[in-house]
C-alpha cells in the first residue's frame, strides 16, 4: 500500500483535532480551556502511518493545529510535547468568546447530519435507551459503558448522560445510585425517556427566566459571616419584590456561560483547572429558612 502523501496527512490531522473538540460531551462553562492527552501510537493510528513511515506525526499535528488556529475566530489550538513526542492538545478560548462560540464554528464545517450535535458515544447510548430503557430497572455502569462503545470502562458514562439531559432536554431522564470503586454498592444508573426524541430538531434555545446575580466581590477560599449574611439579605428583599405564590420554584441565581459568571464573582480564578466546588459550597451555605439551604446547580 502506498504512503500517504503529506498534504492528506496534514488533512487528516486537520479532521482528527476538530472531531477530538466535536467528542467533548459537555463544555464547562465556567473554563476557558479544555485538554486532551496524546501520544505517538494514537496519532499515527488515526492518521493511517504505517510503521516504517518514519515522517514526524507531531510536526504533520502541529501543522494542521497552526492551519486552524490562523482560521479560528473564536479558539486557538496548541500542542505540547518535546524531542517530536505528542503529549496533548490544549483548546483556548479567545477573549471574549463563549463555548458555544466555539460550538457554532466547528460545527459549520461538519460533514454530520446531527443538528443536536450529540457525541458518538452518547448517539450509542442513545440507541440503546430507546429499546431498552426503563425508569423500573437499575443497570450498571459497566453494561452502559460497553453499549456506548468503552468496552466496560467505568467512569466515562456519567458525561455522556449528562450531554444527553443537556441536549435533549426533559423527555430524556436519568437517576444514579452507588459509590465509585465499592463493589458492594456500585454505581448504577436508571436510564429512560418521556415521550420522542426527534433528532433532527437542533438544541432548543434556553428561556432564561428573571434572575438576581448579585456581585460578590469577596474571596471563595475565606468567607466570613458578613459574607453570608449580606447574600442573606439580598435573597430576602427579593423574596419581598417578587411576593411569590404557590410552590413555583423563585430564581436567585442563573447563570449559563462564562461572562456572567466572572461578573458575579470577580475574585474567582476561571480556568482550565477551575470548578463550580467553592461556588456552589458558598451558595448551599446560605441558609434562608434553618431547613431550607439554597443550592446551586451547573
Amino acid at each position: 500500500m502506498p504512503k500517504a502523501s503529506l498534504s492528506e496527512l496534514r488533512e487528516r490531522a486537520e479532521d482528527f483535532v476538530l472531531g477530538l473538540i466535536r467528542k467533548t460531551p459537555v463544555f464547562d462553562f465556567w473554563k476557558t480551556e479544555l485538554s486532551e492527552s496524546l501520544e505517538n501510537n494514537r496519532v499515527r493510528r488515526v492518521l493511517g502511518m504505517q510503521k516504517d513511515d518514519d515522517r514526524s506525526c507531531y510536526e504533520i499535528l502541529e501543522s494542521a493545529i497552526e492551519k486552524i488556529s490562523k482560521r479560528s475566530r473564536s479558539f486557538k489550538v496548541s500542542l505540547d510535547g518535546q524531542n517530536g513526542y505528542v503529549g496533548s492538545i490544549t483548546v483556548t478560548l479567545l477573549k471574549g468568546n463563549e463555548w458555544d462560540d466555539l460550538c457554532e464554528e466547528i460545527w459549520a464545517g461538519s460533514k454530520s447530519d446531527n443538528p443536536k450535535r450529540l457525541t458518538e458515544p452518547a448517539v450509542q447510548l442513545l440507541s440503546w435507551v430507546r429499546e431498552h430503557g426503563s425508569p423500573d430497572d437499575w443497570v450498571k455502569e459497566r453494561t452502559l459503558s460497553w453499549h456506548a462503545g468503552f468496552n466496560g470502562r467505568e467512569d466515562c458514562v456519567r458525561e455522556y448522560l449528562k450531554e444527553l439531559s443537556k441536549k435533549l432536554g426533559s423527555p430524556f431522564r436519568y437517576e444514579s445510585r452507588g459509590q465509585r470503586w465499592n463493589r458492594e454498592n456500585p454505581i448504577e444508573y436508571r436510564v429512560w425517556l418521556v415521550g420522542e426524541v426527534p433528532l433532527e430538531e437542533p438544541v432548543p434555545e434556553v428561556s432564561i427566566p428573571e434572575r438576581l446575580n448579585p456581585v460578590f466581590k469577596g474571596r471563595l477560599d475565606y468567607i466570613t459571616k458578613d459574607d453570608l449574611d449580606c447574600w442573606r439579605d439580598l435573597i430576602h428583599n427579593h423574596l419581598l419584590d417578587l411576593r411569590p405564590a404557590g410552590k413555583e420554584p423563585v430564581n436567585l441565581v442563573w447563570i449559563n456561560d462564562r461572562a456572567k459568571l466572572e461578573r458575579m464573582f470577580p475574585c474567582y480564578p476561571f480556568g482550565r483547572h477551575s470548578d463550580d466546588h467553592n461556588i456552589a459550597k458558598f451558595i448551599s451555605e446560605i441558609r434562608v429558612h434553618s431547613r431550607d439551604p439554597n443550592r446551586l446547580r451547573f
